[in-house]
């Protein structure tokens, strides 16, 4: 007696599926479903007869229908006996479990095979609800059931239906909105790691980075607008929302703290509100593909009133800190505003310097060494000749492709290796012609041209970035 049919009969695929063939009709069946590209049991079902091609006459035929028949004398072909009817048993077996399938859940509830055709994933669900009983108080199961009910029960609501179903949390999944925010609080309230406006946290960076096992990392800052309102932080017993007073370039923290409504009313009417929120990152640099987390070293309200100098005091600090703290502060990034940019020039000395400060002797001043990219500076000094609009001089000489094309008119290639395209190319970022121009024997070469000593020069250069 044949095996029966797998449960999942309908749901295999390609090789999967061309098993079963072979299990049910042989080697040389799956050879013709292979021809004909059916890798399904829908796709076979939908074909009503599966050797319907012998009826071609077609060269390409020959060798599959040596397999599956019997060639006649007068050219046509009958399909062997056996292979015929192991083929019909098979469809017949995938009918009558197909309509097996067809009648379920319920004595007046009938699926469609129609249905069942165009949603495949109704058989995965019957078959789940199915299941033995003997699970049904297993953990895995119980939580499968409650997240299709879930699914189910709310895919007709609008996208607000956790509004409606409030006290459902699905276990080991999404809990409710309520409980979310509760436990969160709670989390928060309960940390030690408690966050004040204006501290910066080095303490805890330096835990950060030393779990991660990180030493060099990078700082940004950056503002972002927030609405502008007071309120009282129980914990720290102070007013939050009043722009911090700057002391070298850090904000004071712990400034608004009263028990006088006096002086509470006299800050909201002398006392600028925060309407940005200033945020200093800390992000750890790594030496591998693992992405690491940045961390949060402080954040403060502002106005927008500060200059270049508490920036520049300010950064010094955190370099300092960083330092105390294990962590070595290789640079700074924020956005393009004047005065950061004018912190960044007193820093680097670029046309600006604070006498007092020489942030190059400082005692945790690197240097860095960044080479250039040698492919792109040879283009570049490459296309500057070739724009029609540029002329460059090199003492009374030009620079110009009008030496190298006499060159190549007057010259022959052996002595040179450069043809038209090369002096001339359609592609301005071809550094191959970039490459030939600038060697060697083309350098040598030039020198027979008449005034093109400047010429020889620009090319030498491009030779010398090559290997810069």
């Amino acid at each position: 007696m044949a095996p029966p049919l797998p449960a999942d009969v309908f749901e295999l695929q390609g090789e999967r599926f061309f098993q079963l063939v072979q299990q049910k009709c042989g080697n040389t069946m799956v050879q013709n479903m292979r021809y004909l590209e059916v890798n399904s049991a829908d796709c076979f079902l939908g074909i009503q007869d599966v050797f319907a091609f012998f009826h071609h006459d077609s060269s390409d035929l020959v060798a599959i229908e040596k397999k599956v028949g019997i060639t006649l004398n007068d050219g046509g072909c009958k399909v062997i006996a056996g292979l015929s009817i192991q083929a019909n048993n098979f469809i017949q077996s995938l009918k009558t479990f197909q309509q097996h399938e067809n009648l379920q859940t319920s004595k007046n509830f009938i699926i469609s095979a129609a249905l069942l055709d165009r949603y495949p994933i109704i058989r995965r669900i019957l078959r789940f609800f199915m299941h033995d009983l003997s699970e049904a108080n297993d953990f895995c199961f119980h939580f499968k059931r409650t997240v299709i009910e879930t699914i189910i029960m709310n895919h007709d609501r609008t996208k607000c239906h956790y509004d409606y179903i409030r006290p459902s949390n699905i276990p080991g999944l999404l809990p409710s909105l309520t409980v979310t925010v509760t436990v969160i609080q709670a989390l928060i309230d309960a940390s030690t790691n408690y966050f004040q406006e204006g501290e910066f946290r080095y303490n805890v960076m330096s835990d950060y980075i030393s779990s991660k096992k990180l030493k060099f990392v990078y700082a940004a800052e950056d503002c972002t607008s927030v609405i502008s309102k007071i309120t009282y932080n129980t914990r720290s017993n102070n007013f939050t929302g009043f722009v911090p007073p700057l002391k070298g370039g850090l904000p004071q923290i712990n400034t608004f703290s009263t028990e006088s409504f006096a002086e509470l009313q006299h800050w909201f009417s002398t006392v600028s509100m925060s309407h940005l929120l200033n945020a200093h990152m800390i992000q750890p640099a790594t030496s591998t593909s693992d992405s690491c987390a940045p961390f949060l070293l402080s954040a403060y309200g502002t106005d927008n009133c500060f200059t270049a100098q508490d920036i520049v005091l300010r950064w010094v600090n955190i370099v300092n800190e960083c330092t105390k703290n294990g962590a070595k502060l290789v640079g700074f990034a924020t956005d393009c505003d004047s005065r950061y940019l004018r912190s960044i020039r007193l820093l680097m000395g670029f046309f600006s310097n604070m006498p007092k400060q020489q942030f190059h002797q400082h005692e945790n001043a690197f240097h860095v060494d960044i080479p250039q990219d040698s492919v792109h500076i040879c283009t570049k000094l490459w296309n500057r000749i070739l724009s029609s609009t540029t002329t460059i001089l090199i003492g009374d000489q030009a620079v110009t492709v009008d030496h190298l094309l006499q060159l190549i008119k007057s010259s022959s290639k052996a002595s040179h290796n450069l043809v038209k395209s090369d002096v001339i190319p359609k592609d301005r970022q071809n550094y191959q012609s970039c490459e030939k121009i600038s060697s060697e024997a083309a350098f040598n070469a030039l020198s027979s041209v008449p005034n093109s000593r400047a010429t020889q020069i620009y090319l030498q250069v491009c030779l010398l970035k090559q290997f810069k």
